[in-house]
């Protein structure tokens, strides 16, 4: 979900640009562009992936020292790059830990939107090039410990669902995710809608043939489903289509199939049946379970307002019920009165450095015990 970034971001960028060059010290963060062999294979062209990388303080001056990673998925909007006072709070948070983390601002902006890092009909593999290719390659380029326990993954909105797919979908590469209001995660809610419904609901009305609200303000609805289509509907790549392009199979057209009609709101029950199969997280669960759930004990953190500014609390809700149901230790928190934006005053951006900080210390914990073990039977007569 976007659009109330957009102002705001293109100030921070522009504050961050004309900073006097003494100022920009390395440790203040750099952009990456790393070739993708997967994407360019996909579209027969030459694919870079980009991202800013935050470095500790420490890491010029300490060449011998290696660094957890923590990969950062950003909101749907214009940038990958965090707003100014969310960069110093991810710079403080790294900082203030006795082991500090690199992070790694993700750009997961794209024509029509966001790719949210799937492997994606139309969008191309995405999933695949940041786990086959851009990981890697930083890792070796830059002084990362290339250990899933030393790997993180957290985001915001379409970014907070980027990192549960990302950790379900690969769940031995990442040591932990932290999802901050994250797009629908059951697609039985997908804003308000029952994509897989027999018979299929309209997207823009429900069975009493009331709008269904989108947008709210202050606890109180501004905007209906509808209207929010029809205003995207003025230029290309808006929410609704970036979910098309992302989630959707490719028509004959060569075009993502669209989920629903833009005037009629009359969902397509085949998109939706491909949707729910491939990018539904809660039937993912559901279904892998017996087999996922051992990889991901400890590793899924979840985090959305009460007041969430497109309702995405409800999805969440059935989201953390599955996994409730299924025995998982997942952590599912919903901040009182908080939107889309303001659960941000929660401190969460600390709070997800410090947990991915503490994830890591336990790991080198039970290594070194481990290897004090192995050593003493090893000596053992």
């Amino acid at each position: 979900m976007h659009f109330r970034f957009r102002l705001t971001v293109l100030v921070s960028v522009a504050v961050i640009v004309v900073l006097p060059p003494a100022t920009v010290a390395r440790a203040a963060g750099f952009d990456i562009s790393i070739a993708s062999p997967t994407l360019s294979t996909f579209f027969h062209r030459n694919i870079a992936m980009r991202a800013e990388i935050l470095t500790p303080k420490a890491y010029d001056t300490h060449p011998e020292r290696r660094y957890p990673t923590l990969y950062v998925v950003h909101a749907f909007g214009p940038t990958f790059r965090p707003l100014l006072h969310q960069y110093e709070q991810w710079r403080a948070a790294t900082d203030s830990r006795p082991t500090p983390f690199v992070i790694v601002f993700l750009d997961a902006t794209y024509p029509s939107g966001h790719n949210e890092f799937v492997d994606s009909a139309n969008d191309g593999p995405w999933g695949a090039a940041l786990i086959d290719d851009f990981v890697p390659a930083l890792e070796a380029r830059e002084r990362l410990i290339s250990r899933p326990d030393a790997r993180f993954v957290a985001g915001h909105s379409s970014g907070g669902w980027s990192a549960l797919w990302l950790q379900l979908t690969y769940p031995n590469f990442f040591g932990g995710a932290w999802a901050i209001a994250p797009d629908p995660l059951d697609f039985h809610d997908f804003t308000g809608v029952d994509l897989v419904a027999s018979p299929p609901e309209n997207f823009f009305r429900d069975a009493g043939g009331n709008d269904r609200p989108f947008f709210r303000v202050d606890g109180r609805d501004t905007s209906t489903l509808e209207r929010y289509v029809a205003q995207e509907g003025r230029h290309v790549g808006g929410q609704f289509d970036s979910f098309d392009a992302v989630f959707s199979p490719r028509g004959s057209d060569d075009k993502p199939r669209p989920l629903f009609d833009r005037k009629t709101g009359a969902i397509d029950p085949a998109v939706a049946t491909y949707w729910e199969a491939r990018y539904d997280l809660t039937a993912i669960v559901r279904r892998s379970w017996p087999a996922l759930g051992p990889q991901l004990a400890r590793k899924l953190n979840v985090f959305v307002g009460s007041q969430d500014t497109f309702h995405l609390e409800s999805s969440v809700a059935r989201f953390a019920a599955a996994l409730h149901d299924l025995g998982s230790d997942a952590r599912v928190s919903v901040l009182s009165g908080a939107d889309h934006w303001s659960i941000f005053q929660a401190g969460l951006i600390a709070r997800i450095v410090r947990e991915a900080s503490d994830a890591y210390e336990r790991s080198r914990a039970v290594s070194r015990r481990a290897s004090i073990h192995a050593r003493s039977f090893a000596s053992a007569p």
